[in-house]
C-alpha cells in the first residue's frame, strides 16, 4: 500500500513530489499524535483484536470508496481527506498491532522475538512494493485499490483465527 501512493499522486492526480510529501508527512503527524492521545486506549479498553478487526475493516473500505470514486480524485480535499484518514487508521492498527506483539513475546526472549515480529512486518512492506510495478501492469488504479481491500479482507479473515490466550499458555 505505502509504494503506490506517490506513483498514483503524481502519475494520475499530477502532482508534484514534494506536495505528495508534505501531505502524508502532515497526514503522519496527525496520525501519530491521535494515536498516542487514544489507540493505546481504544486497545485496552474494547481488546487488540478486536480494534485491529475494526480496522482492517476501516481500511478495506477506505480502499473500496477510493476505487468507486474515480470522478472524485481531482476534486480539491477529496484525496487529502483520504490521505488523512488512511494514515490515522494505519497508525491506530499499528500501535494495536506493536501491543499485540508485545504481548505475545516470552520474556526470555522478548527481544528476539519482538525483532522476528518487525522483520516481518517489514519484509511484508518490501514484497508489497516490489508487486506494485506487476500488478500495476495489469490492474487500473481502481483494480489496484480493490487489491488492497480485498487483501485487507484476507487479511481480516486470518487475523479471525488468532488467539492471543491460548499462544500465551
Amino acid at each position: 500500500k505505502g509504494a503506490q501512493g506517490p506513483v498514483f499522486a503524481i502519475q494520475q492526480l499530477g502532482w508534484d513530489n514534494s506536495a505528495y510529501a508534505n501531505l502524508v508527512a502532515s497526514a503522519n503527524v496527525i496520525g501519530a499524535v491521535a494515536a498516542m492521545v487514544v489507540a493505546g486506549w481504544l486497545a485496552d479498553r474494547f481488546g487488540k483484536v478486536r480494534v485491529i478487526t475494526i480496522y482492517l475493516a476501516l481500511l478495506a473500505l477506505a480502499w473500496v470508496v477510493l476505487a468507486s470514486t474515480p470522478q472524485r480524485w481531482n476534486t480539491a480535499g477529496y484525496i487529502p481527506a483520504f490521505i488523512y484518514g488512511l494514515k490515522c487508521v494505519e497508525t491506530f492498527c499499528i500501535v494495536a498491532s506493536l501491543a499485540t506483539a508485545m504481548s505475545l513475546c516470552w520474556a526470555r526472549i522478548a527481544a528476539t522475538q519482538f525483532t522476528l515480529y518487525m522483520v516481518c512486518n517489514n519484509v511484508g512492506l518490501v514484497v508489497g512494493a516490489m508487486l506494485l510495478g506487476p500488478l500495476r501492469a495489469h490492474l487500473s488504479w481502481p483494480g489496484l485499490f480493490l487489491f488492497l481491500a480485498a487483501f485487507m479482507v484476507v487479511t481480516l479473515l486470518g487475523w479471525q483465527f488468532m488467539r492471543l490466550a491460548k499462544h500465551r499458555t
